[in-house]
């Protein structure tokens, strides 16, 4: 299969790579990097453990926009009312839901090349590279919230899933479903975070890998 060469721009140097169809290389190393493709060097696992901590929190923030918005999953006009729905608890959960994507969208920062490099756009600081520790102390101290979110949720599931007199039911097993991955969420961004430092940390020794 013929390839053809590009030149790409990193920084002030310009390094000329081979661009086949597939941008992975046996080891599972991105060939290129920018605003669209994950950083160089980054690993094929790490770039869809990275997607996946955001694709697990979309069930649950789904199912709490909608019972935000009226729509029927099964709680009971007694529990929406204590919950305040709708009214301030509509406006909570469809917060919490964009807050809980975002938060784990910030994920992507570890693979993509904002997550070491500031973007030009930002004042002050565009374009400044990020040093090492900022966004592991972040990932770790986030992994370590939610997992203990998990936790308490986990132990007080009965109380706090609105379903405490039919647990078995149809609904709450839905619910529990939409909620269940994102149990992976802590798991998966401490993965991402490993392969963030052996990345950064072999960059560090390549200077032909800096950008």
């Amino acid at each position: 299969m013929v390839s053809t060469r590009h030149t790409l721009r990193w920084g002030e140097a310009r390094i000329s790579v081979a661009a086949p169809p597939d941008r992975w290389n046996g080891k599972g190393v991105a060939r290129g990097a920018g605003r669209i493709n994950p950083v160089q060097g980054t690993r094929r696992w790490a770039l869809v453990c990275a997607w996946a901590t955001v694709a697990c929190v979309i069930p649950s923030s789904l199912w709490r926009v909608a019972v935000g918005l009226g729509v029927p999953l099964g709680w009971g006009g007694e529990h929406l009312r204590s919950e305040r729905i709708p009214g301030f608890g509509t406006l909570y959960v469809i917060g919490l839901s964009i807050g809980s994507i975002l938060a784990a969208g910030l994920t992507l920062g570890l693979v993509y090349r904002w997550g070491e490099v500031v973007p030009s756009g930002v004042p002050l600081i565009g374009r400044r590279r990020v040093p090492l520790w900022l966004p592991v102390v972040l990932a770790v101290s986030g992994a370590l919230f939610v997992a203990w979110l998990v936790w308490m949720s986990i132990r007080s599931w009965a109380q706090v899933s609105g379903f405490a007199d039919q647990p078995r039911s149809g609904w709450a097993l839905l619910m529990a479903a939409c909620y269940a991955p994102a149990a992976l969420w802590p798991a998966l961004l401490l993965a991402v975070t490993g392969a963030y430092v052996q990345r950064r940390r072999r960059s560090s020794l390549d200077p032909s890998r800096r950008r």
